[in-house]
């Protein structure tokens, strides 16, 4: 129920023993999280020491309101994850 963007260090997104991505500073994860409450379809595992920023369904939706133009934001990170998936 929340969005982390990475803000210092590396994680890894993992299916079990598969690697979909490996994300560091200024890339986000939980993107679909916030925006459904399905049950979460990978694991993220820190890689080296690091600092996230935590944001909450309700919190984000508080600042969608406020600056829509976030929403375009999320909308283009799921966007691209979708390219990259398809490919």
């Amino acid at each position: 129920d929340a969005l982390y963007l990475v803000i210092e260090g590396k994680v890894r997104v993992h299916r079990q023993d598969r690697v979909i991505a490996e994300l560091g500073e200024r890339e986000c994860f939980g993107e679909v999280a916030i925006l459904d409450a399905a049950p979460r379809s990978a694991t993220v595992t820190s890689v080296t020491d690091t600092s996230l920023l935590k944001i909450s369904r309700e919190d984000f939706q508080e600042i969608m309101a406020e600056k829509p133009e976030i929403a375009m934001g999320i909308i283009k990170v799921l966007s691209r994850r979708l390219r990259d998936a398809i490919r």
